[in-house]
C-alpha cells in the first residue's frame, strides 16, 4: 500500500496509511466528477497534490502546536499564515532532514509508545483488548476484520500517550518486533543511542549550547532541566557530563509550556520544520509560482482539520472533538457530530 514494508510496523501506523490512502483516493473521486475528462494521470497528480497541502496544512495547524507548545511555534514562526499568499520561501535554503533531526530529535515519539493500542467504539466507548503491543509488530491481521480501522483509530483519539519522560515501554525495550516463540525481542533505546553514535551525533551538552540554552557543566546541572532520577541515573552511567548522549537526556528533559518535548528537542525540531517550510518551493502556502494554488484554493485547504479527514474517511463514525491530538474537554475540546465540521469546497478545483 504505501511502497515500504514499514508501514506495517505497527497497527497505528498501517491505520493511519489506510486512513490517509482513503483521502487521495475520496478526493480523486470529487475531482473526477469535477473535471470529467481528465485521465488517469492527472487525477492521481492533481489529489497527491491536494493531499499534500492538507498533510502540510495539518503539521503547522495541530500536529507541531501540540509538540512544540504554541509560544515555542510561534517563536519559530511555524503559524499557517492568515495572509491571502505566504512569502517566506527562501531558494537558498536547503530543505533536507539534518542527521541530528532523523537519528534523534524526532525520536522523541518512541517514549509516548503505549503497552498497548486501545480499541474503542463509535460511541467511544473502551472496548476489550489485551493484545500487547509486541504481538501487533509487523502483524496488520487484526485491521483485517470489518470496521477494525475505525475501531483502532478512536482509540488512537481517545487513549492518552504516556507521560514524556526517559522511560520507554518494555515493549519496546525488551520486546521490539519479537519474533514468534522467542521469549525477547530487541532494545529500542539502546539502538536510539547506538545510533546517535554511528552517525556521530555530538552530545547532549554541544546541543543544548547550539540552541542557545543554559550551559550544562556539570551532572547537577541537569537537575534543572529534568526530573532527579533521571539526573542521578545519567551521573551513574556516564563518566563526564559531556559524554552524555542527546537522545536519553533529550526525551527526560521536562516538556516546554505546552508541549511535549523539552527545550532542546524542541528546538532542533522546530529548526527542521522551517527548513521544510520555507525551503520547499511546493510549500502549499507558497504564492507567485506556477505550482502555486490560487487564492480561493489556499482558502478552503485552511479550512481542513484532522478531524473533518477522519469523519470523511472512516467507515462509521459520528462523533469527534475538532482538536484531535488533544483529549476530550468538556469546555474546551468538545465532541460534535460530524455534521457540524467544517469541509472544504472542491468548487474551486473545476479547471
Amino acid at each position: 500500500m504505501a511502497g515500504d514494508s514499514r508501514v506495517n510496523e505497527q497497527p497505528g501506523l498501517t491505520a493511519l496509511h489506510t486512513v490517509w490512502m482513503r483521502e487521495h483516493n475520496r478526493v480523486s473521486r470529487v475531482l473526477a466528477s469535477l473535471n470529467p475528462g481528465w485521465d488517469d494521470e492527472r487525477l492521481f497528480q492533481e489529489s497527491r497534490r491536494v493531499v499534500a497541502a492538507e498533510v502540510q496544512h495539518l503539521t503547522l495547524s495541530e500536529f507541531l502546536p501540540a509538540v512544540l507548545g504554541e509560544s515555542v511555534a510561534q517563536i519559530f514562526g511555524l503559524k499557517p499564515a492568515t495572509t491571502p499568499r505566504w512569502r517566506g520561501y527562501d531558494p537558498t535554503l536547503n530543505p533536507g532532514v539534518s542527521n541530528v533531526f532523523a537519528a534523534a530529535a524526532f525520536r522523541f515519539g518512541h517514549s509516548l509508545v503505549p503497552h498497548a493500542f486501545h480499541r474503542y467504539d463509535k460511541r467511544h466507548r473502551l472496548l476489550l483488548n489485551d493484545t500487547p503491543l509486541h504481538s501487533e509488530f509487523f502483524n496488520p491481521t487484526h485491521l483485517f476484520r470489518p470496521g477494525a480501522v475505525d475501531r483502532l483509530v478512536l482509540g488512537l483519539v481517545n487513549q492518552a500517550a504516556p507521560g514524556m519522560d526517559e522511560q520507554l515501554s518494555p515493549e519496546v525495550t525488551n520486546r521490539l518486533f519479537q519474533p514468534q516463540g522467542q521469549d525477547f525481542g530487541l532494545d529500542l533505546m539502546a539502538l536510539n543511542v547506538q545510533r546517535g553514535r554511528d552517525h556521530g551525533l555530538l552530545p547532549y551538552v554541544a546541543w543544548r549550547r547550539h540552541c542557545g540554552l543554559q550551559e550544562v557543566r556539570g551532572f547537577r546541572d541537569l537537575d534543572q532541566f529534568m526530573g532527579p532520577a533521571a539526573a542521578q541515573a545519567l551521573g551513574k552511567l556516564y563518566a563526564s557530563v559531556d559524554d552524555v548522549d542527546l537522545f536519553p537526556a533529550g526525551i527526560a528533559e521536562k516538556p516546554v509550556l505546552g508541549g511535549v518535548v523539552g527545550p532542546t528537542l524542541a528546538c532542533l525540531v522546530a529548526e527542521q520544520f522551517v527548513r521544510l517550510r520555507r525551503g520547499d518551493r511546493f510549500w502549499y502556502e507558497n504564492g507567485g509560482l506556477a505550482s502555486s494554488l490560487t487564492a480561493d484554493q489556499l482558502r478552503e485547504l485552511r479550512k481542513v482539520t484532522l478531524a473533518r479527514v477522519l469523519c470523511d474517511n472512516l467507515d462509521d463514525i459520528e462523533t469527534i472533538q475538532l482538536r484531535v491530538m488533544e483529549q476530550v474537554d468538556q469546555r474546551r475540546n468538545r465532541r460534535r457530530p460530524c455534521t457540524r465540521i467544517p469541509e472544504m469546497n472542491f468548487s474551486f478545483w473545476k479547471y
